[in-house]
């Protein structure tokens, strides 16, 4: 059985169209992020989007592959939203893979990768969108806690708002 392997993605045609097809293979999540389906740029918008004050060296995409193929991405941006937390913009799987492990998988491998390779790194956080809050149990088993923030979000035909989780990296792990 092949094992899951986290490898960056760079903004290639390639790997463009690989991301594009694992959009398209997720439209629920594109459902309720923007209330549309997949749009036809939303690869490109993943691998050059980037949070204020933050260059390219800091962004990461990561392909998740099943052997040869691709099941899923996940984009990480580094020293975000300070020197010490990086933050996870998304992890996201075809749906065929749901149900499965490869979510508590691909985040494992992502927290080794940070462990390994960002020592100055501390605290991993994300944000959940309320729209979307059945994810929620997932990260808490990953050891996820609200933070208390709660930002407004809008996309698309949604304006909804994000809840902001963290989790302190124990050294070593």
């Amino acid at each position: 059985m092949a094992t899951l392997q986290l490898t960056p993605l760079q903004h290639t045609p390639g790997n463009q169209a690989e991301l594009q097809g694992i959009i398209n293979a997720a439209p629920a999540y594109a459902w309720r992020a923007t209330g549309q389906p997949p749009a036809s740029d939303e690869a490109t918008e993943l691998l050059t989007m980037l949070p204020p004050g933050k260059g390219y060296h800091d962004k990461f995409v990561f392909g998740l592959y099943l052997g040869p193929q691709i099941i899923g991405c996940l984009d990480i941006v580094r020293a975000y939203p300070n020197a010490t937390t990086a933050f996870l913009g998304l992890l996201l799987l075809a749906e065929e893979h749901h149900g499965q492990g490869h979510g508590r998988a691909a985040y494992h491998l992502l927290e080794n990768f940070v462990g390994t390779q960002w020592p100055e790194i501390k605290t991993l956080r994300l944000a959940v969108l309320r729209a979307n809050e059945q994810v929620m149990p997932f990260w808490e088993k990953m050891g996820f806690r609200a933070t208390g923030e709660v930002k407004p979000y809008q996309s698309g035909l949604i304006d909804s708002e994000v809840i902001l989780i963290e989790k302190p990296l124990v050294p070593g792990t």
